[in-house]
């Protein structure tokens, strides 16, 4: 048996169709054909049987194994060769093992590249590479460079870095999409860095033909490439094929770089924005500069409300042993209350009610009148 599982089906839904979704391990070679059985716990002799052919089953492409992060040598801020740019580094005197991996690509190539990374591997760096090649290759006044971010958060929060860093540094101008079209072209028409969502880049995009600017673009980063299957994905998808579009039509070169989580299929990636296999990094989730432990713990509650109970007691116990700062994430407020209420009965039931209190009651009154 793959897998089984409760189904529960009521006398008033009868006559709905329903969808089960479930996921069983393919075996190498592939079987003949699985059967999937539906028994009732009920009734006896009610059951049936439905067997799976996957004599024409096409399976997608193995995915390629993750890039081996070398141990190499960390690289001295100095391997710019340039003050201005060491400058721009202070308080660091190198860089992490991923930065250090792809710096030659991506600083001292013009191909189209692709890195993905753990989540605190530094790829806004990366970025800041990519953006001194393009700066070096065609000079400051020519530079286009585009950024990406998926949400305005992130273009925000970038925007305020790098205005801090590059444009004293290098005198490069960074400015970020508003979402008004007729301010949008000023902004690319006088900036050298350009950062935007997808969705602003998307509306400014789309008449690319009667606006020269857009068609001046050197480097088109995209950050959260990873994102690609979510909502925001289509958006991303359009807008970098037709930033390539673009660049072929107008013989003029763009290079692209995509930066993002780890992902499967970064070859697919890959060969979508046009960059070669010595160019396109996928490092396994484990290659973090923070190391991280990953511990997978199975609920066979087939009710939601049930199946998350079940889970408050393991996560006490991994808080209780771990002591330290925790984080603890629900899908909803409701939730979120309701384990809490679970938390702090546990701790009760050790006659331990303040084991999460880490200061004095009196630091609290304050906070508590507003509650």
């Amino acid at each position: 048996i793959l897998h089984s599982e409760t189904f529960l089906l009521r006398k008033s839904m009868v006559n709905v169709e329903h969808s089960v979704s479930l996921t069983v391990m393919m075996t190498d070679p592939i079987p003949p054909q699985y059967f999937v059985r539906v028994i009732s716990d009920k009734w006896l002799g009610s059951e049936t049987s439905l067997p799976l052919s996957f004599r024409h089953l096409i399976l997608p492409q193995k995915s390629s194994p993750p890039t081996e992060l070398l141990d190499l040598q960390p690289l001295p801020v100095t391997a710019f060769r340039n003050k201005d740019l060491e400058s721009l580094y202070k308080g660091r005197s190198s860089f992490n093992p991923i930065q250090t991996q792809v710096f030659s690509q991506l600083f001292q190539s013009d191909e189209n590249a692709v890195v993905c990374a753990p989540v605190g591997s530094g790829l806004d760096v990366c970025a800041e590479f990519a953006i001194f090649e393009a700066i070096a290759r065609v000079g400051l006044p020519a530079a286009k460079c585009v950024y990406i971010a998926p949400y305005q958060s992130v273009v925000q929060q970038q925007l305020k870095a790098w205005q801090e860093r590059l444009q004293p540094a290098l005198g490069a101008r960074v400015m970020a999409l508003s979402g008004e079209t007729a301010l949008d072209l000023k902004i690319i028409e006088g900036a050298n860095v350009i950062l935007s969502t997808p969705q602003n880049w998307d509306m400014l995009s789309r008449r690319w033909r009667h606006r020269k600017n857009v068609q001046a673009v050197n480097l088109f980063i995209v950050d959260g490439i990873h994102l690609v299957a979510s909502p925001i994905g289509p958006c991303i998808e359009v807008i970098t094929s037709r930033m390539r579009y673009i660049s072929k039509q107008t013989q003029k070169p763009m290079r692209v770089v995509a930066l993002g989580a780890p992902v499967a299929n970064v070859r697919d990636i890959g060969e979508w924005i046009g960059a070669s296999n010595h160019a396109t990094f996928s490092f396994h989730f484990s290659a973090r500069p923070v190391p991280l432990q990953v511990q997978l713990l199975g609920f066979d509650s087939p009710f939601h409300e049930s199946r998350l109970e079940s889970m408050v007691k393991p996560a006490y116990s991994a808080i209780v042993q771990k002591d330290a700062r925790t984080i603890v994430f629900v899908p909803s407020w409701k939730v979120a209350r309701m384990a809490t209420l679970d938390l702090l009965s546990l701790a009760a039931a050790e006659d331990k009610e303040k084991r999460f209190l880490k200061c004095n009651e009196e630091d609290l009154q304050e906070y508590l009148e507003l509650v």
